[in-house]
């Protein structure tokens, strides 16, 4: 496929593609040809570049199965961006500048545990569990394996926090999960209850998803608190029937006892 690749920046050609003016097999991007010195071709002779219709109707029509096994059959310049909405696709680590493809959740537990040393947190559908609200990522890992992520940042100098919480997995269109928790601060008896309704999904390709298109909450500050307890968290899992969605509880009568759930930190 090497033979559908840019001579000029070696990524997989898409219309308009341009041909040496002599006829061999030199073949350039849009971009790449017009960043050509008086649009001479490097390989040989050949004084200008012209388009292709040829190359162009190949690059069309030769089409490849999805190497993720969803089934669909792409072009070979559409692979990478079918990767990102592919239902079967890699999941990102999204720390900015990491680069980290990984196509099962196992893959990426071990690495947001020990290469970022971000706490990861065992817990089951349906039962409760608690944990500090400290600012940083922490991974949720559900009985069945899927992988959360929890997101704690400070929003300002007043001590503001934005909690937010993600559905790590490839580009599932409905939300199939949902969260409920409270949050109390130390020194303070009362707590405040927060529901996270369709928990987004995401691949994280583009990094963590954004205000306006995750699930998230805002928790004022107390002063003199350096961080809250989330506490009674409960994540559900929806499940298909035949009649449409419903819940999956894994749950009983001791999930609701007051005790904390352990905690389990790579």
């Amino acid at each position: 496929m090497e033979f559908l690749d840019c001579r000029g920046c070696s990524q997989p050609l898409s219309p308009p593609v341009f041909q040496c003016s002599l006829g061999h097999p030199h073949f350039l991007c849009s971009s790449c040809s017009g960043k050509l010195p008086e649009s001479k071709c490097k390989t040989c002779s050949g004084v200008e570049f012209r388009r292709c219709p040829a190359i162009e109707d190949a690059v069309n029509n030769i089409l490849l199965p999805c190497k993720h096994g969803c089934g669909d059959n792409i072009t070979y310049y559409g692979e990478e961006a079918h990767g990102k909405v592919c239902k079967k696709g890699p999941c990102f680590c999204p720390e900015r500048g990491c680069g980290f493809t990984g196509p099962t959740a196992a893959a990426l537990l071990d690495h947001f545990t020990t290469h970022h040393n971000w706490p990861a947190t065992t817990f089951i559908y349906g039962a409760r569990f608690d944990l500090p609200a400290g600012p940083g990522i922490r991974v949720l890992r559900a009985d069945d394996g899927h992988l959360f992520l929890l997101n704690v940042a400070s929003l300002d100098c007043a001590g503001d926090l934005r909690v937010s919480l993600v559905s790590v997995q490839a580009n599932t269109e409905r939300p199939v999960f949902t969260c409920s928790f409270a949050y109390q601060w130390r020194s303070h008896q009362c707590s405040q209850n927060v529901w996270l309704d369709n928990i987004t999904n995401s691949s994280l390709s583009d990094g963590l998803p954004k205000d306006k298109c995750c699930s998230y909450c805002l928790l004022p500050s107390v002063q003199g608190e350096a961080a809250p307890l989330l506490k009674g968290i409960f994540i559900m899992k929806k499940v298909d029937d035949e009649d449409g969605m419903e819940w999956e509880d894994d749950d009983d009568d001791s999930s609701f006892e007051d005790d904390e759930a352990d905690d389990h930190s790579d």
